[in-house]
């Protein structure tokens, strides 16, 4: 029995990895074209951190098991033994017991593992679930501000325990109320292109979120303020290369005292100060001073 489940589980973990990229995948299906590709790349990375997660779970059940697999050869070995030695027989239903007791009780403890392990698959496919579903951006494919909140959550959570710091930018399309006014384009058009171009330029462990009716924030774990700067002026760049419209943005990173409010709030400061500035143009805030991206030098000198 133990070896059929030593066979059977890691096929049912992988089983239930592709059961969630499949549902991914339907849902990618009923999108069109431009969002279909922003969509695609933000839901196959959610479901790339399910299967790596899945994976652990089965290589751990498969070393429980294969543990557990050489203790029942001892236990096979000592009965062996004890239907070789000549003793009596009450000596015989002693030793008996005395090794089924040995065997039963780590033989429980791993059918526990076991349901656990089923436990947390189901968990991790809900999880999943839950992520496209809630905290999906419907328009975009990105996250929404629910999981952004979570998010800013959880790495103010390590900045606390692992001294870890992080980055946020924020932009918003320039004069976007006249988007749509004879120029060709609609916002509920030009805003999954924005959301595709920014899942290009961000990296796999950043957290791209619409944030507003035509605003996206990033967070950049274990990112300074330099590499957050390079960030923003890389998106403003690409999306100027679009031709259709172009951004404004302002970057910052969590600094020793921040909470949400702080952090976002120096982030918006940033932002108005490069909209005022005639828009297309990054800010950075280093929670003293105010600065352009693309030219830092000239503007600390002016301050």
């Amino acid at each position: 029995m133990l070896d059929s489940l030593q066979l059977q589980l890691p096929a049912t973990v992988a089983l239930a990895a592709v059961a969630a990229v499949g549902y991914l995948l339907g849902l990618i299906r009923s999108r069109d074209r431009s969002e279909q590709a922003v969509r695609s790349r933000t839901q196959l990375r959610q479901a790339g951190q399910v299967a790596r997660e899945l994976e652990k779970i089965a290589w751990t059940v498969r070393e429980n098991l294969s543990r557990h697999h050489a203790r029942l050869g001892q236990f096979k070995h000592r009965i062996n033994e004890l239907q070789r030695t000549r003793g009596t027989e009450a000596d015989t239903a002693r030793h008996l017991a005395e090794e089924a007791e040995a065997i039963l009780t780590p033989t429980v403890r791993l059918a526990s593992q076991i349901a656990s392990a089923y436990d947390h698959i189901r968990e991790q496919t809900e999880h999943l679930v839950q992520m496209t579903s809630s905290r999906t951006d419907p328009l975009t494919g990105v996250a929404n501000r629910h999981f952004v909140e979570e998010t800013l959550a959880g790495q103010f959570a390590a900045m606390r325990r692992y001294r870890t710091g992080f980055a946020v930018a924020l932009f918003d399309v320039d004069r976007f109320h006249r988007v749509g006014d004879g120029e060709g384009f609609h916002g509920d058009q030009v805003l999954p292109k924005m959301a595709a171009c920014l899942t290009e330029v961000a990296r796999e462990t950043d957290v791209v979120a619409r944030f507003g009716s035509q605003a996206f924030l990033i967070v950049m774990p274990q990112t300074d303020l330099e590499g957050a700067s390079y960030f923003g002026e890389r998106y403003r760049e690409a999306v100027e290369q679009l031709g259709t419209v172009t951004v404004s943005g302002g970057v910052t990173v969590a600094l020793e005292g921040d909470d949400a409010g702080s952090l976002l709030c120096r982030l918006e400061e940033a932002l108005q100060m490069a909209k005022h500035s005639g828009g297309n143009n990054v800010f950075r805030h280093d929670g003293i001073r105010l600065e352009t991206v693309a030219e830092p030098a000239e503007a600390a000198l002016a301050t």
